[in-house]
């Protein structure tokens, strides 16, 4: 299954949810088009085992459909219009 118990990492968008999912230290997606796990798609599987995900938030700027999830280190950026 997938779930998180991170709720300052649920984000949403005009068109998708995303979460950190706490469980599998993965990156989830959900919306029109199902789900996904963004973070294995782009090749970022090894880089989310190597993070302290309870300190993750997220958060999303709609003017450049970009989401953050910030760790205690560093960030990750995604966008919606490249993936």
């Amino acid at each position: 299954g997938t779930g998180t118990t991170l709720p300052e990492s649920i984000v949403g968008t005009d068109s998708n949810i995303y979460w950190v999912d706490s469980q599998l230290n993965k990156i989830g997606k959900y919306g029109s088009n199902g789900f996904s796990y963004i973070s294995d798609i782009n090749g970022l599987f090894s880089y989310m085992n190597t993070k302290d995900l309870s300190t993750c938030s997220a958060f999303y700027n709609p003017l450049n459909k970009e989401l953050y999830f910030s760790f205690s280190d560093e960030s990750i950026i995604y966008n919606e219009y490249t993936n």
